[in-house]
């Protein structure tokens, strides 16, 4: 038998080895140690970010802070020795997150988000809401709108954006810029019923020109009916628009007797993402009279009981358009006061309101089945048309009320970026 043992070379041959197994395994160890840890922090993450939401639901305060969620009991605590009481534990690096905060669907130990509903209030600072005073706070270095805001004096004291150009601008589905904030609207009603402060939103340029309502010839000569709860435009605007699975231009309504002609494009439509961030509320629909021209009676109308021919009096639903009272309220200027109380047809009056422009409303007319509300740009504003018309179409929502502002300061050229 030889006894002879492993020559230099054969050692140094067999470390050789040993030393490329390591090389090609450990590497991997690691990387699947990682991907342990970082699936275990998603989850953790995952339930944190629940844990804050069943908070909000419970209407309690503060229920960003992840030390509200352990001392509350939204959250189980993490069990060790170098743990003693409600401590939460980063299983990547180990270090505790019970003094971070959740940021939409993540979490920061470093900045606590604001919502978007508590960034607008702050702005108005001290002042009465039983007040209809221009509340103006600092500008935005280098923009060129102005913090102007005022509570519109109603039962349900909103807060508005007022003037010929408030920083309210906001970057939304991707759109920079490309939306702005109406106001704070108070007692909303959402699909429970339950009353709530929601931020409304309107698209900063129209998505396209189509009819309000069409039918086919049979019905009303196929001049459309002024029902929203049938609208072609309803229908569009929570179909198409809210459809993600569409990739080929679509033709929308645009005249009489059902015609299509007018291409809606599937890229303007709102994501996945920024479809979660909207409310499902109800909607008033109370008709108009003919008569009506000054904002607080179109505001009490427009939440009104009465509609032509049994028309519906409110819907629940996402996606509709601004009000009358909406484009009326938001008037600046030193003159505001004088034109919420009498005729709105001075220039001092809607040149110094940023909602100016020709676009859909959404009441309806109690003095006939076909006629619905329309604003045009140059006079007073509101007047009405033909549900049949091609009118230029600006989207309408309330956000949901754990909305944040991620960035921007309001301008158009940095806009609040939500999440």
């Amino acid at each position: 038998m030889n006894k002879k043992g492993f020559t230099l070379v054969e050692l140094l041959a067999v470390i050789g080895i040993i030393g490329l197994i390591a090389i090609i395994l450990i590497p991997n160890i690691t990387k699947s140690s990682m991907r342990v840890k970082n699936n275990l922090y998603d989850t953790k993450i995952k339930s944190i970010v629940k844990a804050s939401h069943m908070c909000e639901e419970d209407k309690k305060d503060d229920c960003d802070m992840i030390s509200v969620l352990l001392n509350a009991k939204y959250l189980s605590s993490d069990s060790g020795s170098s743990c003693t009481e409600n401590c939460l534990k980063n299983p990547i690096d180990g270090t505790y997150l019970d003094n971070c905060f959740v940021v939409g669907n993540k979490v920061s130990c470093t900045t606590r988000a604001e919502k978007l509903i508590n960034k607008v209030k702050s702005l108005a600072g001290s002042e009465s809401d039983d007040s209809l005073n221009i509340i103006t706070s600092s500008s935005p270095s280098g923009s060129t709108c102005t913090n102007t805001l005022a509570y519109d004096g109603t039962t349900d004291k909103n807060l508005r954006y007022v003037g010929a150009n408030p920083c309210n601008y906001v970057t939304f589905n991707g759109e920079t810029a490309g939306w702005r904030i109406i106001g704070v609207m108070n007692n909303i009603e959402d699909f429970s019923s339950e009353k709530k402060s929601l931020v409304k939103l309107i698209r900063t340029t129209r998505l396209g020109t189509y009819s309000w309502d069409t039918t086919d010839s049979s019905i009303n000569s196929g001049n459309g009916l002024n029902n929203w709860e049938t609208s072609k435009i309803k229908t569009e605007l929570n179909g198409d628009y809210l459809n993600t699975k569409l990739t080929t231009n679509q033709y929308w309504y645009n005249g009489i007797n059902n015609q299509k002609t007018y291409i809606y494009n599937p890229k303007n439509g709102l994501t996945s993402n920024a479809q979660k961030l909207i409310s499902e509320v109800k909607w008033p629909l109370g008709g108009i009279n003919y008569s009506t021209f000054l904002a607080q009676d179109y505001y009490t109308e427009e939440r009104g009981t009465n509609e032509f021919n049994g028309n519906p009096t409110s819907w629940i639903g996402k996606i509709a358009l601004a009000y009358p009272s909406d484009y009326l309220y938001a008037v600046g200027g030193n003159n505001r006061v004088n034109c919420l109380s009498s005729n709105f047809s001075a220039p001092y009056c809607y040149g110094n309101d940023w909602m100016k422009e020709t676009k859909w409303l959404l009441p309806t007319t109690l003095g006939s089945n076909q006629i619905a509300y329309i604003l045009y740009e140059g006079d007073d504003g509101v007047n009405r048309a033909n549900v049949n018309s091609a009118g230029p179409i600006y989207p309408t929502f309330f956000l949901n009320s754990n909305t944040i502002v991620v960035s921007g300061n309001g301008s158009k050229e940095n806009p609040y970026v939500l999440e």
